[in-house]
């Protein structure tokens, strides 16, 4: 299994000159639906808007956000408490500078679900 701190960094690509990371996985709790996750903007000036869907539906996992240029993030919330499981997912990265969109980059991301066992058991 991955590491907890295994992400993607989003180096810039010639059209599309993305600065920042993404994590690769996610590890939730059955039931809860506060996540660590890292998102990081490098940028000196580009605003990220960030969309993560579920491959299986194509439905929202968070509501959308953005990151101002040199900002970041570390806990989302999702729209509805996980079950147990994987859920594979798709980042959508939506860069806008000068309020027009500059290009977007779509990368991979698992969504990890487990329970959280009692300390008893362990």
């Amino acid at each position: 299994m991955p590491s907890p701190g295994c992400s993607h960094k989003i180096r810039p690509i010639r059209q599309f000159p993305v600065h920042g990371t993404a994590p690769a996985h996610l590890y939730a709790l059955v039931g809860e639906q506060s996540v660590k996750a890292e998102f990081v903007n490098n940028s000196k000036s580009d605003t990220y808007k960030i969309e993560i869907r579920r491959n299986k539906d194509n439905s929202l996992i968070v509501e959308a956000f953005e990151l101002a240029a040199g900002k970041s993030i570390s806990t989302l919330t999702l729209l509805e408490a996980p079950e147990f499981g994987n859920v594979d997912c798709t980042v959508t990265v939506t860069a806008f500078r000068d309020g027009k969109q500059i290009g977007t980059l779509n990368t991979e991301l698992t969504l990890h679900t487990a329970y959280l066992w009692p300390k008893e058991v362990q």
